[in-house]
């Protein structure tokens, strides 16, 4: 598979916004809140991208790896390392936002 184009946290979060829909428009979108509340409920020894990473289809987790690892290079480009658990932050603010979810 080839490198998506660099994701600054913009085009990530867009683009995280355009997999839920469509996992919407395939109504495959309560397989995504079962998703979110495993994840919400893994044990602590498991990172929260791992648990998304584990529990996703084969199809949406190639997706999800993909735009992952874009955003992660625009980070590294821009000197900004971040960690996973950033990440699946960032996912689960957008995951909160998509479905109208209170902090």
């Amino acid at each position: 598979m080839s490198h998506a184009p660099y994701r600054n946290r913009e085009s990530f979060e867009r683009a995280l916004e355009a997999l839920i829909d469509k996992a919407d428009e395939q109504n495959r979108g309560a397989d995504l809140d079962r998703v979110y509340e495993h994840v919400r409920n893994k044990p602590p020894e498991v990172g929260a991208l791992a648990g998304v990473m584990f529990v996703l289809d084969d199809d949406f987790r190639a997706l999800v790896s993909h735009e992952v690892e874009a955003f992660r290079r625009w980070l590294g480009q821009k000197g900004q390392p971040t960690d996973d658990d950033d990440i699946a932050a960032v996912m689960e603010t957008v995951y909160r936002r998509k479905r109208g979810l209170q902090d």
